[in-house]
């Protein structure tokens, strides 16, 4: 009977510990979880990335036409209003100049301030690449420079 009932305890023990128990992984933590709910968070990320790059590239192709205009006041207003005053005072430097390839890098989590790697051509100053911050804020984005 001692021999019977030891079997079944190490007969217990070994299906418990086994390393491809349905559901764990081998140290016995729960599998990542797949399927449907996965895949929408992943495509519901990829749309929101996508949304924010096309109105990325918005911004900076009205910002680069507000820029061609003689008149400050334009380009001024896809300012944030923080940077205005700075902007309008340094007007001449941006005057001409235009924006171009943005590319999104980051987005905060609610989607309202993002980081976009952008190309910029300028007559006089030649051209270069650099990071500007992009604010959503009262229904359209607003430059985070001056």
């Amino acid at each position: 009977m001692k021999s019977v009932t030891s079997l079944l305890i190490a007969i217990l023990c070994i299906s418990c510990d086994r390393p491809d128990g349905e559901g764990h992984h081998r140290n016995n933590t729960p599998l990542p979880a797949t399927g449907p709910q996965q895949s929408i968070s992943e495509e519901e990320n990829g749309k929101r990335k996508n949304a924010l790059q096309q109105q990325a590239e918005s911004f900076f192709k009205a910002f680069s036409i507000a820029l061609s205009e003689s008149k400050a006041e334009t380009a001024a207003a896809m300012i944030g209003q923080e940077h205005r005053e700075r902007f309008l005072l340094g007007y001449r430097l941006w005057q001409g100049a235009q924006f171009l390839d943005p590319i999104v890098k980051r987005a905060s989590e609610d989607g309202t301030l993002i980081e976009v790697e952008v190309s910029f051509k300028h007559e006089q100053n030649g051209g270069d690449r650099e990071t500007k911050s992009l604010r959503f804020a009262d229904g359209k984005w607003q430059l985070l420079d001056s």
